[in-house]
This record gives structure tokens, sequence and C-alpha cells, in this order.
């Protein structure tokens, strides 16, 4: 018995029969599915997928990255795998190498010899794999970043005059208070009219010129008025409508009042494709409105098509389109819309007569306010109130009729129910009308009015001060709480002290004209379309490097 029981434990040929690796035909050995490799792929992949949609917030960035990630996964999945692997087995022989029998040790100081070799190789892997999952999702937030309602840089331009207090500044700079004021350059292509503002976006203008019923859009130097390229979308035509600007993408509307199937129009402004056309979307009206950006929506007004909104992507994809106010409930929806808290706020004209508050989700009706008047003109809101003007009036022809100016506190509107209700705070007569947009000074609202004067009102509508410029207005005004600046239809440029009202300087931007364009201000810069004698720039001549 004791040689058999010998025999059982020397005899290699008496131990339990092993189970042979499966063999590929050339010899080699199949690896078996680990249970570990499984789970870390499942673990990558939903971790992928979990990181895109929370970093996106839009199905578009989300599919961008899921499918620009799922083609290296593989090549991923092994590098995921082998790491922590590596890693383990490094510690645990490190750490156990001094308990371990003698006999074994030999080899455990060929096996941590082994490691410490790959250790480079390991810290390289890991940083790569760390350095570009972080490149990946910090470049889906910037994407992502969202466009501040009210807020304007020389990023963002994402409504019309820059903000809701429409104060036409696209920095935080000082307008020129004095000084040897003149035209710095002068952009005039041949038989070109400027009716939209402009937009300033880096190191660039970015304007609509017409000609005829021909539209162009221009991205022009900013320090030298140079053209850096033009856009002419296949048939594009005139149009009053002016630039905006988010995530490197710029956005006009199209047409007259008379336009019908009027597109609003998208242009990159960065890449390869800059200067070219990313998509556009067609209407049944006209767009001569300028579009207003919050978030990943845009919103416009269509004319006799109502208004609508889209959603719109960062990597230049077509919109999608969220909703659309027909034409039922907002009729002639010409001007810009304004979104504030959620609410979309809009000013329609004949038949009309009312400024439309619409749930900036879905587009239905919250509240109906209103006038007695056409409403033609752009809210500007203040921390307390919101001012709009009313009136009958043509942009070219300027006539007498009396206007009103129609303000309202800022407070929860309800969304319970539809207040039809007249419920403004205040309703006034003014003298003329008001076709440009109210600027918001100080908490109070200022504006020019076709009757020559320049007037600033309380919140409570008391007019406290005004100036006569000597001739129609119809233009916004710019300020940065210091000094506004405006012109009238003689083409005269002036600042104004904004505390009493007194002159500072004025220019002359040409002869007298229709002068629809208002003026944009950045470094101390202005920038103004005209009728006839193209895009300026005004500023200080002597003592300035441009």
């Amino acid at each position: 018995m004791g040689f058999v029981g010998s025999e059982h434990r020397n005899n290699p040929q008496s131990q339990q029969p092993t189970i042979a690796a499966p063999q590929y035909r050339n010899g080699t050995t199949k690896k078996q599915p680990d249970a570990i490799r499984v789970i870390t792929q499942v673990i990558i992949v939903t971790f992928t997928c979990c990181f895109a949609q929370r970093f996106s917030g839009s199905p578009e960035v989300f599919e961008a990255l899921l499918f620009a990630v799922l083609p290296i996964i593989p090549s991923l999945l092994g590098l995921f795998s082998v790491i922590p692997a590596l890693l383990g087995g490094l510690i645990a022989l490190w750490t156990a190498g001094g308990r371990l029998p003698g006999r074994y040790r030999r080899e455990d100081r060929v096996w941590r010899r082994f490691w410490v070799r790959q250790l480079p190789s390991l810290l390289v892997m890991t940083s790569l794999v760390v350095l570009g999952g972080w490149a990946t999702v910090g470049r889906a937030v910037r994407l992502m970043t969202p466009t501040v309602a009210g807020m304007s840089s020389e990023d963002q331009w994402p409504m019309p005059r820059g903000n809701l207090q429409r104060t036409g500044m696209v920095d935080q700079s000082r307008l020129p208070a004095n000084g040897d004021i003149g035209i710095l350059w002068r952009f005039r292509p041949p038989g070109t009219t400027f009716y939209g503002d402009a937009a300033v976006h880096g190191d660039n203008v970015y304007v609509v010129g017409s000609r005829g019923d021909t539209g162009t859009i221009y991205a022009v130097s900013r320090n030298g008025g140079q053209v850096r390229w033009s856009c002419r979308p296949a048939g594009y035509r005139a149009t009053l409508s002016s630039p905006v600007i988010a995530n490197d993408t710029l956005f006009v509307g199209e047409g007259l009042h008379y336009t019908r199937n009027a597109r609003l129009v998208a242009v990159a402004l960065a890449g390869p494709q800059t200067g070219q056309v990313l998509w556009t979307f067609r209407t049944n009206g006209h767009i001569e409105c300028t579009p207003t950006i919050v978030d990943d929506c845009i919103y416009f007004a269509a004319g006799d098509d109502g208004v609508y909104c889209l959603q719109i992507s960062p990597t230049g994809r077509p919109p999608v389109l969220r909703w659309h106010a027909r034409p039922e409930t907002v009729p002639d929806a010409d001007i810009s819309v304004s979104v504030a808290n959620g609410l979309v706020y809009v000013g329609t004209g004949n038949g009309g007569e009312s400024l439309v508050v619409l749930d900036a989700q879905n587009g239905t009706e919250v509240a109906r306010w209103h006038a007695t008047l056409p409403v033609r003109a752009l809210p500007a809101f203040s921390t307390t109130h919101l001012a709009i003007c009313a009136g009958r009036g043509d942009l070219k022809v300027l006539g007498s009729n009396p206007g009103s100016l129609l303000l309202r506190e800022r407070g929860q509107v309800e969304r319970s129910r539809t207040d039809n209700n007249p419920s403004w705070t205040w309703q006034g007569q003014l003298p003329g009308i008001m076709m440009g947009a109210l600027t918001v000074y100080q908490e109070t609202f200022v504006g020019g009015c076709a009757d020559g004067f320049l007037r600033r009102f309380t919140s409570n509508g008391n007019c406290m001060a005004q100036w006569d410029s000597g001739a129609p207005m119809a233009g916004s005004l710019v300020t940065d709480g210091h000094v506004i600046v405006g012109h009238n239809r003689d083409g005269r440029m002036f600042a104004l002290d904004g505390s009493d009202l007194s002159l500072l300087w004025n220019v002359s931007l040409g002869p007298p004209g229709n002068y629809i364009a208002s003026p944009v201000a950045a470094d101390g810069h202005l920038f103004i379309g005209t009728d006839a004698d193209g895009l300026l720039c005004i500023g200080q001549v002597a003592g300035r490097d441009l």
C-alpha cells in the first residue's frame, strides 16, 4: 500500500487529467471568453453612451459622439481590458513577493523585472486614454455651451441689438465721448443698400447688402473694411433682416414685406466650410425680422405665416421644427420676437394690434395685451419693466402720424389662462411714431421719434428729457451706460451725454436718406450701413491705432 501511495504521488501520469485548451489549426492556443473582459466591454460602452448623453443634451451630439467612438471601441476594449489586468498583476506580485515560497522567488524576481519594464508603457497608455477621453468630453461641452438670453459678446450675438436691453454693444468698451470723430473706413459695393444692422464676430463685421431684389452676405475686415468673403445663397433675395451669431454660425432671414416663400439661412463662420451655406429653412411668408437665439432654439416671425421655433444643431445639421404659431394667433408678425424667462413676445400689426405672449416650449398662447395701433417696434426689457412703441407708419415714408408708448411691469405671467384684457401698466401718446427699438439706459428708456426728437422716459411713462436732432429718426440707439449714440435722416450721427442729453459730437454719414439700419458698437468703434454710401466704421480718428 505504501508503494502504491508513493507511486501515486510521484507519477505524473497518475494525476487527474487536465483539460487542454482548444487550439487553432496552426497550433496556437485559443483564448477562452473572459467574464472580466465581457463586463469591461459592457462598462465601456455604457460609460461612453452616458457621457455622450450627459454632456450633449441633444440627440445630434449624442449620435455624433456615439458613432465617432463606436468604430474604435474594439481597440479601446483591448486597451481598457489590458491596463487593469497589468496594473493589478503588478501590484499583486509586488506586494506578495516577500511572502512567496523560496522555490517561487526566482520566478517572482523575473516577473517583477518584466512588470517594471512594462510600467512606462502602461503609464503612457493610461495617460493617452485619460487625455483622449477628457478632450472628447471637453469638445462636447464646448459644442453645447448654451447661448444665454440677454448676453452678447464677440463670440455670441444672439438677438436684435445684441441683448434684451437693446443697447447695440458687442463688448464692455466705452463709446467715444470726445476727440476728432470721423469715418475710419468705408465698404461700398456698387449699387448696394444696407437695410439691416451689422453683427461683429471676432475680426469680422457681418452684414447683408441688397442690390435690387438680390441679397448678399458679406464678411468684412473689422480693422480695414476689406472683404474677407461673400455668400449669395441660390436665389437669395433682398432683406431687412440682420444677422445673428451663435456657435460660429450666422443666421439671417430673407425677403422684404412683399416677398413670399422666404427662407432662414445658416452660414458657417469657422472651419473648412467658412462662408458656405449649411442649410436653409423655407416658410410661406417673408422673414424681414432678425431671428433670436436662446440655448439651442432659434425663433423668428414670418409675416403672414406666423412665428417659428426651430431646434438647431451645433454640428451644422438641418434644424428640427419645434413648433409653429399660426397666423390666426399672431397675424401680420413682421418684427423680431423677444424671448425672456421662457416666454416669447410677438408684436402683431394690422389685424392684430397686440403684444402676444407665447410659451417658448410649445408656442401656445399665454397672454394677449391689446394696443390701439399696430405694434411695429421691438420691445426693450429693463430690470422691472418692458416698453414697446406702436404706430402706423412706413420705414421709407415717416409721416406725422402719432404713435403710442406702452409700458408693463415685468412679472410672472400666468400660464394657466389667456388674458384677453388690456393690461398695460401705462399707455401714452407720442407726437410721432418710433420705428426703432427703445433702449434701456440706467433703468430708463430712450428712443428716437419720427418728429426728430430723442426722448428719455421713466418706467412710469414720464418724459424726463428730450433733444431735437433736427430730422426724423427711424433707427435704434447705442449706449454704454454713459454715452448715447443715434442718427437721423439728414445723415448725421451724434453722441449725447446720457445724464442730460447734451451734445458731445456729431459726424456726417452722407447725404440725406432713409438710414434704416442702426449702429452697433465694438471696441469703441461704431458700424452702420447706409442707403448709398456703404458700410461705415466711425471712431476716434486721432491717437488711435486700428
